[in-house]
């Protein structure tokens, strides 16, 4: 069963972001109608209340939480992806390296918990916990990980525009 759930969290993703996406574009295309009579609008809230909150559900009843969560991310590559088609949008939305390279980050994410994350429903013990965060793996792990932040917050500051 967690092969099945795995096979739906990008399922849902991709409703949501579809959803998300349909009910923009649909305010964009006929900003005159309202948006209980826009068909585009109607489609992108089943897509996303009705579809995607379902999925999540039965997915929530074959994982663990720590295993679905990062799977959220794909959201945000699959509205990149199709903004960038222009299938679901009035227009093709243009993709920056920043958001390319975004995406590839959250792709490895997701791949890297989906293979090593939690393999059964045991719960780490608190000493577990103090064991793990207290060793030198995961003392290397957290500087490369604040640096990482902390470099990627100096660069977006250099290139941010200044204000007033």
């Amino acid at each position: 069963m967690k092969y099945f759930g795995l096979a739906l969290m990008p399922v849902s993703c991709l409703c949501s972001s579809s959803g998300l996406l349909l009910m923009k574009s649909a305010t964009e295309m006929r900003p005159d109608l309202p948006i209980y009579r826009n068909p585009r609008w109607l489609v992108g809230f089943f897509l996303l209340a009705v579809c995607a909150t379902t999925v999540d559900v039965i997915v929530l009843g074959l994982l663990p939480l720590s295993v679905i969560a990062p799977f959220a991310g794909l959201t945000i590559v699959f509205s990149i992806l199709l903004a960038a088609s222009g299938w679901v949008t009035a227009e093709k939305e243009q993709v920056s390296r920043a958001d390319a390279g975004a995406v590839v980050l959250v792709l490895a994410g997701v791949s890297l918990v989906s293979s090593f994350g939690p393999r059964d429903g045991t719960t780490p013990t608190l000493d577990a916990l103090v064991k793990g965060y207290s060793s030198l793996r995961f003392a290397l792990f957290a500087a490369v990980a604040y640096s990482a932040a902390a470099l990627a917050v100096a660069l977006s500051k250099r290139g941010a525009a200044p204000t007033t």
